[in-house]
Order: structure tokens, then C-alpha cells, then sequence
């Protein structure tokens, strides 16, 4: 009966108690009223009672684990950083859907180097699975190899794709999306042809793939040809067909 409490009453869809009515309400009282201090609307409480689920997806992530990834010009490495960008990224994937699936590549998979002076090829850390422990234990044991040197590439990125796609094709769920996700911290020299990146792009494509590359640093470099990679599996690219195919690829500076 308390007059200062009909603010409450008045608006049923918009409720909520001044700072005056709360300072003199008997402690029992306010203890009854304290969840409605905060404006809300019928709107409001829909918003937050809605659950959005994403759908199902399996993605692969790619990462650069080459020597040069040792460079400081991310804090505290680019490898540190890759690192925490990838925990977020699965995190994301398997929190959003929990029947979503994760595996790890690591694009610098053995010491050895091809005749060319670059990386030999990929190795599938762990296949796409809903495991957080073995998505987790994948990546946090990405050695750091490859040669290093200046004139040659530390990944072969062409390969490392061709693996995920194998690895995707045999997942265990076949029902929802495919998804790629390259970490490129690896000066992508001359003797990365941009015909075999379209090739790999176009077969992406053609699985229906998606594919999104993150580039750590290197931009001069690396961009014009990552651009022709994603362009291709969009099919937007001089080597592609039509528009469409791999959804949702793009590179990121």
C-alpha cells in the first residue's frame, strides 16, 4: 500500500523501482522487488531467453608452424598469437554446436625439405572430432620446423589443403558444413605458383568447402596470392567458375 511502490503497478510491461522507494523499502520488501531495478520489456526477455544454436559444421585449422613464425612483431611470437587465436576459434566451434567437430593440421609436418629448399608436406594432428582434450593436446604440441630461409616458403599451403579436404571427405558426421581455417605467418615465395593455389581453391570448391584465411603478418607478400586461393574456392576468381560454392571464405590482415 505504500504509495512510493506504484511505479511498479502502473507498468506492468516496463517495471522497475526508483532509487527513493528502494532506499525506503523494509529490507524484506526490497529483497522481493530487487530484480526488477533494471528497466525491461517484453522484448528485452525474449532476447535474452533465445538460445542461438549454429549449425553443424566440421572445420580443420591449418596452422603455420615454420621457423618463421618465431618473429616478435606479434606479442609475444606469431606462434603465441596463432595459438590463442586458435583456442578461441574452437572454443566458438564446439560451444555453438555440440555435435561440431575440430581437426589440426600443422602445414610444416616433417624437419626434412622438398628439392625446391620449402616444407615437405602437412601432417594431420588429429582428425576432426568433438574430443576437446585431443583438439586441445593437438594444439598445444605444434612443433615449430622447416627450414627458415629467406628464399623459400615455410608451408606448402596447396598440400596442407589437399590434406584437410581428404581428412573432411572421411569425417565422421557427414551432415553439416565443411570449413577450412589458414593461419599464413609464411612469406609465400616465388616458387608458390599461383595456378596450383586456383587448383586447390577450385577443389575446394568442388567439395563444397569453405575456407577463411588469417594472415599473420608478411601482407606484402602473401596477400595477392591468398586473394587468388580464396577467390578460388568462392569462384570468383580468373581460374574459377561461377559465384557460389565455398561460402563464407575471406582473408584477414
Amino acid at each position: 500500500d505504500d504509495p512510493s511502490l506504484t511505479t511498479i503497478r502502473r507498468h506492468p510491461t516496463r517495471s522497475y523501482c526508483t532509487l527513493a522507494a528502494a532506499a525506503s523499502c523494509p529490507p524484506s520488501l526490497f529483497s522481493t522487488f530487487n530484480t526488477q531495478l533494471v528497466p525491461k520489456t517484453k522484448k528485452d526477455l525474449q532476447k535474452q531467453t533465445h538460445t542461438i544454436i549454429m549449425p553443424l559444421e566440421s572445420c580443420i585449422i591449418l596452422l603455420d608452424n615454420s621457423e618463421y613464425m618465431r618473429n616478435g612483431d606479434y606479442v609475444p611470437t606469431r606462434l603465441e598469437a596463432q595459438h590463442d587465436a586458435a583456442n578461441l576459434l574452437v572454443n566458438h566451434k564446439t560451444q555453438s554446436n555440440p555435435e561440431s567437430t575440430v581437426g589440426v593440421i600443422a602445414m610444416s609436418g616433417t624437419t626434412a625439405t622438398t628439392v625446391g629448399g620449402g616444407a615437405s608436406g602437412a601432417q594431420l594432428l588429429v582428425s576432426p572430432t568433438d574430443d576437446m582434450g585431443k583438439i586441445l593436446a593437438a594444439l598445444h604440441g605444434v612443433p615449430t620446423r622447416g627450414p627458415g630461409a629467406s628464399t623459400a616458403s615455410g608451408v606448402d599451403i596447396p598440400a596442407s589443403v589437399q590434406v584437410a579436404s581428404l581428412a573432411l571427405k572421411h569425417r565422421r558426421n557427414k551432415n553439416g558444413m565443411q570449413r577450412v581455417v589458414v593461419f599464413v605467418g609464411s612469406p609465400l615465395g616465388d616458387e608458390v605458383d599461383n595456378r596450383i593455389l586456383q587448383r586447390a581453391g577450385r577443389q575446394l570448391k568442388k567439395n563444397n568447402v569453405a575456407i577463411d584465411v588469417v594472415a599473420l603478418g608478411e601482407l606484402e607478400v602473401n596477400e595477392e596470392r591468398l586473394r587468388v586461393l580464396v577467390d578460388a574456392a568462392n569462384g570468383t576468381g580468373a581460374g574459377g567458375g561461377g559465384a557460389g560454392g565455398a561460402g563464407g571464405a575471406g582473408a584477414d590482415g
